[in-house]
């Protein structure tokens, strides 16, 4: 009958429609420009459950001015939609031009700053935060050289910066815990002196036919790091070598220790990513010294290289999978690249001469490294694209430990003036040489600031070694610290307002804090064990890697 025709006509677009608006509520639960998880089936759970043990844990929250909101768990990743860009935060307060968000564990809250109509707009008004799953470990390396014929020994090769730190001997830590109060000494530094910054007359190139002198870098500048104040260190508190993580003041009621490497083995040389997502870290917990990586709060552990030989020094890049390392499964020092998310590896360099301590610049086509094929160690840039080297230095004696400033514009690196060790900075051209440090003792352990304009080292003038930073726009330095003891190891936290360094003032060594231009001295760490070697923001430095 024609009434019953159109009655199963408006049930069948009764039930199309709601099948629409289905659709599009589970499409509305995840916001343009949501993460991907590596392994997580390339798509994202919008609930409260974990189905695979893959997923994403993620809710957006209402599109009110103010509100908050809770999940089982902690919160790994806050992120605000503004038009076609996301703006990623982890734990603490953050603020944007539109959006003021806090993260404490498992608590989110957010409030607008601003009544614009640019702020109101729908394009800006997406938020939602997520809950990483620990990934499947990544595929092994397919194209991995053959291994040598005998395992070489645990690296020795590479040149270590000069240092006078204090041997680093496993302490056992007693059941007693030291008390929370924070030393308090104060030091209140103006410069010390402000040496001329003028163009360095280094030595003559040797005999060498140098490689060709690099041409203008142009650095494909990556998104902002983001700012998470929180420090990696390396501890005995185990009785073996563990990279610890560290949230707030040890000590304090908010303070959070995560241990990142859980192992019974030697775990050292950190890489935090500049999202602060993966760690990848050196282990010789299967024999060789291999890499492995964890997530920010060493939920898992996975093995990412797997050779017979010894695999060190590594970076994350400034897209946050590619890690730079060198290994010696060819006889000597090479410079690899391996895909943190894939597993596959590539072999960068390939001279018969050792390649080492490569580092990367702030953006993803260049690395600097240093090498002997010279004759003596001189610092050298590859365009990992194109495979073209270039020699930056070319000096009959030794420059070592190249570290890329965050401008992109300029390399620092050590070389040896009359016997000591002095830091030097260099156009990546290698022009416009000037020497930074200057007095009667060894420089080491250079660090470049966020915003690349200041940078902080370590000297032993005098006989003591103590910490110091410099202002390249004022050419004045300052001396961080006057312990009648060996302060050393100095790392910038994210703001660029203060440096951690490694003393052993309390009768153990501990981490300790201290503004950029001198001032009170406070404790990081506090346990009687031994705690050194800290990275507060920086992807890699010689002294968060034990050089």
């Amino acid at each position: 009958m024609p009434g019953d025709s159109n009655l199963k006509t408006r049930e069948l677009v009764l039930l199309w429609a709601a099948l629409v608006v289905l659709v599009s509520m589970l499409s509305a639960c995840v916001p343009a420009g949501t993460p991907t998880p590596r392994g997580g089936g390339g798509g994202s759970d919008c609930s409260h459950e974990n189905n695979d043990g893959d997923n994403v844990y993620c809710e957006e929250p209402p599109t009110s001015d103010s509100g908050s909101a809770s999940v089982d768990g902690t919160i790994q990743t806050f992120v605000i939609k503004a038009g076609t860009e996301d703006f990623s935060f982890g734990q603490g307060s953050t603020t944007t031009k539109c959006w003021t968000v806090n993260i404490s564990g498992g608590s989110v809250s957010w409030s607008r700053n601003e009544n614009s109509n640019e702020c109101k707009d729908p394009s800006h008004n997406e938020l939602y935060y997520e809950k990483p799953q620990p990934t499947k470990p990544p595929a092994q390396p397919t194209n991995t050289p053959p291994p040598p014929t005998a395992t070489p020994e645990q690296p020795t090769a590479t040149p270590q910066s000069p240092t006078d730190s204090p041997t680093n001997t496993p302490a056992v830590s007693p059941t007693a815990t030291k008390t929370s109060s924070q030393p308090t000494a104060t030091l209140t530094h103006t410069a010390q002196f402000t040496p001329t910054r003028t163009n360095t007359s280094l030595p003559p190139t040797d005999t060498v036919t140098p490689l060709p002198r690099p041409p203008e870098v142009v650095i494909t500048t990556p998104i902002p790091a983001i700012c998470e104040e929180w420090i990696i260190f390396h501890t005995f508190r185990d009785g073996d070598l563990e990279v610890y993580r560290l949230d707030g003041l040890e000590g304090s009621p908010d303070a959070v220790l995560y241990n990142l490497t859980q192992s019974e083995a030697v775990d050292s040389r950190p890489s935090r990513s500049p999202n602060h997502q993966w760690i990848v870290y050196q282990s010789n917990r299967d024999g060789n010294v291999e890499l492995y990586y964890t997530d920010s709060v060493g939920s898992f552990q996975a093995r990412l290289t797997d050779t017979n030989a010894n695999n060190i020094n590594a970076m994350i890049g400034p897209d946050n999978r590619s890690v730079l390392f060198q290994s010696d499964r060819n006889g000597n020092w090479d410079i690899f690249v391996i895909d943190l998310q894939t597993g596959q590896e590539r072999q960068l360099t390939t001279n018969a001469s050792d390649d080492v301590n490569p580092y990367w610049s702030p953006g993803i086509e260049w690395i600097t490294f240093q090498s002997n094929r010279s004759g003596s160690w001189n610092i050298y840039l590859l365009n990992i694209q194109t495979g073209n080297e270039y020699q930056v230095t070319g000096l009959p004696g030794d420059a070592i430990a190249p570290a890329w400033s965050p401008t992109g514009q300029e390399l620092s690196y050590l070389y040896q003036v009359d016997g000591i060790w002095q830091l030097f900075i260099t156009e990546t051209n290698g022009e416009n040489t000037v020497q930074i440090s200057h007095g009667d003792g060894d420089t080491a352990n250079a660090s470049w600031s966020p915003e690349g304009y200041r940078i902080a080292y370590q000297s032993s003038r005098a006989g003591n070694l103590d910490v110091y930073s410099y202002d390249l726009r004022t050419d004045q330095e300052y001396r961080l610290s006057d312990y009648a003891g060996p302060d050393s190891a100095p790392t910038w936290n994210c703001g660029g307002a203060l440096i951690s360094f490694t003393s052993n003032r309390d009768g153990d060594q501990n981490i300790f804090q201290v503004p950029w231009q001198g001032g009170g001295q406070s404790n990081i760490t506090i346990d009687p064990a031994t705690d050194k070697w800290s990275e507060w923001s920086p992807a890699k430095e010689p002294g968060s890697q034990g050089q």
